[in-house]
């Protein structure tokens, strides 16, 4: 789904989602519906994920792509250890509440930041005139991806 919306906009909007979806995982105090609200946050992590894998893919020149892919790997393994001694710091210090409180906001604040970054439209997932969008700042492919007769999607019954 990323490649027909682009990637840039997939990876704000899970940001942005992801985000959204720690709110309820810090106000829930029963372990099913916390259980549900994880779930729903991985799979719109997974979104997050995904499209930054793409980005690098698609972006990156072919002679570095696997130091690139090397270098974003070692950044999410340091994060998987400093992420739970930060979150047990905080956790000690302020409550469990804290931590996807800090959750939420540093999600929203960088799932807004890679979309005003990278210059996504404020209409972003609805058509515009591609001359709208190329004085956002948008390159010409970011732009034919918005015309539904570029997706193929035109009597396809999607």
């Amino acid at each position: 789904r990323g490649s027909n919306i682009g990637y840039q906009k997939t990876l704000a909007v899970s940001l942005i989602l992801s985000g959204v979806m720690n709110i309820p995982q810090m106000l829930t105090n029963n372990i099913v519906s916390f259980g549900l609200f994880r779930f729903l946050y991985g799979l719109v992590w997974a979104g997050a994920q995904i499209s930054q894998e793409s980005l690098t893919a698609t972006t990156v020149e072919r002679d570095f792509r696997g130091r690139a892919f090397g270098i974003s790997q070692s950044f999410q393994q340091l994060g998987s250890v400093i992420g739970p001694l930060i979150g047990g710091l905080l956790s000690t210090a302020f409550g469990i509440k804290s931590v996807f409180a800090l959750t939420a906001v540093s999600l929203l604040a960088f799932g807004f930041g890679v979309r005003r970054l990278l210059g996504i439209p404020e209409t972003a997932g609805v058509a515009v005139p591609e001359t709208e969008v190329r004085a956002q700042g948008v390159g010409q492919e970011e732009a034919t991806i918005e015309s539904p007769e570029s997706c193929g999607t035109e009597g396809s019954g999607r």
